[in-house]
């Protein structure tokens, strides 16, 4: 039986981030491109996926009671995988929906990016922060982490506020400050796997070139900040 996660449900966790925001002069994509002008240095492998993926990750677009409800969600019939940075890397589509009476009400398209951490860490999701947050911190939310501009920019909650704080070190914050994608994609340690997501993101005709490379470069990008000390030990 799969558990309910529902206790982690955050609405404003949405990842909307639209193609004009991505592709633009100046923005994540034609940067990404302009950083590797000899193309995608990344292969990807087209696979067919499994309902099972959606065991990889709880949070981002999976809101209360998703998982309660097995007919709730489709996995799309491919996905690709690779191996970036070291770090094994999988890219997905998923359409959500929530059931009614007399019907079902399709809640978005949504692409999951996830790469395996280097052994199972404690829940820990970062967002930015959004303008309700100045008056509750979320279910298991992490206060102040001591650094005035981080602390206005995102929202952290997490099982252990302790591991939270260590994991957001000094280079992290520094490293999420400077990230354009950060200001816009939340993002989830959770067990083995490190996760962002995008709505609508199925869409895009860049889905099989190097869109999915940068998002899960953004992903690596994240765990080098952290401190490397966190990840010794056994998976």
């Amino acid at each position: 039986m799969v558990a309910s996660w529902s206790k982690y449900a955050d609405k404003t966790n949405d990842n909307n981030l639209s193609p004009r925001k991505l592709f633009g002069p100046g923005l994540p994509m034609t940067k990404w491109r302009a950083a590797h002008p000899d193309g995608d240095p990344i292969k990807w492998q087209r696979i067919e996926v499994e309902g099972a993926w959606l065991l990889r990750f709880h949070g981002g677009p999976f809101l209360i009671d998703q998982f309660d409800n097995p007919h709730s969600h489709e996995v799309y019939g491919h996905g690709y995988q690779s191996v970036v940075g070291g770090y094994p890397a999988l890219a997905y589509m998923v359409s959500l929906t929530k059931a009614y009476k007399g019907g079902a009400e399709v809640q978005g398209d949504f692409t999951i990016f996830t790469i395996d951490t280097p052994h199972w860490v404690p829940r820990t999701a970062v967002r930015p922060r959004a303008v309700g947050d100045r008056f509750s911190h979320g279910y298991l939310g992490v206060k102040d982490l001591g650094d005035p501009e981080f602390d206005k920019l995102f929202h952290v909650q997490a099982d252990d506020e302790g591991f939270a704080r260590a994991l957001l070190s000094p280079s992290a914050r520094e490293m999420l400050k400077q990230s354009e994608l950060a200001r816009h994609l939340g993002f989830v340690f959770e067990g083995t796997t490190l996760s962002t997501w995008n709505r609508g993101a199925a869409s895009y005709k860049t889905w099989v070139d190097d869109y999915p490379s940068m998002m899960v470069d953004y992903l690596v990008r994240i765990i080098g900040s952290t401190p490397a000390e966190l990840w010794r030990g056994e998976r």
